[in-house]
């Protein structure tokens, strides 16, 4: 039988994934077609992500 402390946590942090997940589906950057250069994808989705961190840490503070 599994240990219900692992299947918590596991659950937690399930969650928290699922919920950050549908937070970034929700935003029009990610909803419209990518104008710019390819080659500036990738910083773009680091700056998305730091955004999310950064908001959703201010929201906890």
């Amino acid at each position: 039988m599994a240990n219900p402390r692992n299947l918590t946590s596991t659950t937690k942090i399930t969650d928290r994934v699922k919920r950050a997940v549908a937070s970034l589906k929700t935003w029009r950057i990610l909803h419209t077609d990518y104008r710019r250069p390819l080659q500036t994808y990738n910083d773009t989705l680091h700056a998305v992500i730091g955004l999310h961190w950064f908001t959703t840490s201010q929201r906890c503070a």
